[in-house]
């Protein structure tokens, strides 16, 4: 056979398998396998609002399991000065203290003391999909973590949190809207 990719059907590739530190496989094989039932301390968001500047706000909701990981949903808007557009940031993150993975919507970007690389998940989704994460050293019940299953969770993460601001907005926006009633 031939070394040329067929043109239809399946085909193989290799994995690729990135080195990360204990601690952040560790932190990412609980996300992993944790349980997603709403009964549960981790799965509960914690909504932290920033002080909304003039031009400029946060929104910030955390999901933690203690002593494992924390993921972070974070929407950020800023608008000064205020005729130019605002510019946005939204992301999600796994943090662990010493590394995180982190995913925009596009861009996964893992930051680990033993290495750091990003993949764009929007141009490269194949990258993302053979990219697996292994210890640094031999751990018992260690095996290749899915950085796309990973990525799939803590989108699942940001959608929950996403959901929760817009039911405030909507909230916030029917209670600023003026009375229909009329007094006499």
């Amino acid at each position: 056979m031939s070394g040329e990719t067929p043109e239809w059907g399946p085909i193989v590739v290799d994995a690729r398998v990135e080195k990360v530190s204990t601690r952040l496989y560790r932190a990412l094989q609980s996300f992993a396998y944790s349980s997603e039932r709403t009964k549960y301390v981790w799965n509960v968001g914690i909504h932290l609002h920033k002080e909304k500047e003039e031009f400029s706000w946060e929104d910030k909701i955390i999901f933690k399991k203690p002593g494992k990981w924390v993921v972070e949903v974070v929407q950020r808007v800023y608008q000064k000065p205020p005729e130019e557009p605002a510019k946005s940031e939204d992301y999600v993150a796994l943090e662990t203290g010493r590394g995180y993975v982190k995913y925009d919507g596009v861009r996964v970007e893992v930051v680990d003391p033993i290495c750091t690389f990003s993949i764009d998940a929007y141009k490269d989704p194949l990258e993302l999909e053979r990219t697996y994460l292994v210890p640094e050293r031999e751990l018992p019940f260690a095996e290749p973590l899915s950085l796309a299953g990973i990525v799939d969770k803590l989108a699942e993460y940001y959608e929950a949190a996403q959901r929760h601001i817009r039911e405030e907005a909507r909230a916030e926006a029917k209670e600023a809207k003026p009375s229909d009633e009329v007094s006499g």
